[in-house]
């Protein structure tokens, strides 16, 4: 991905919904796919379902920014530029 015109951002980071990240069913499953969730469970579930953040390399050039990252099928991935 390229973005034109601009500044210099201090760090890329991307956010993540996919198979691995913010994707509690394969930690519910796991618990054996339980019909009910007692407060044990949810508190194995609630981390799961998070987005977790990762630090993405960038380059930058002309005003440029070029970032070059993989996203799975059926995904939901944010870029942050601060």
């Amino acid at each position: 991905m390229k973005l034109l015109n601009a500044g210099t951002p201090v760090r890329a980071t991307l956010w993540r919904i996919d198979e691995g990240h913010a994707n509690p069913q394969h930690k519910w499953q796991e618990l054996g796919a339980p019909e009910y969730l007692g407060a044990p469970a949810l508190a194995k579930l609630n981390p799961a379902s998070l987005m977790g953040l990762e630090r993405q390399d960038f380059s930058c050039s002309d005003g440029a920014i070029e970032i070059a990252a993989v996203l799975a099928p059926e995904s939901v991935t944010a870029i942050t530029l601060p």
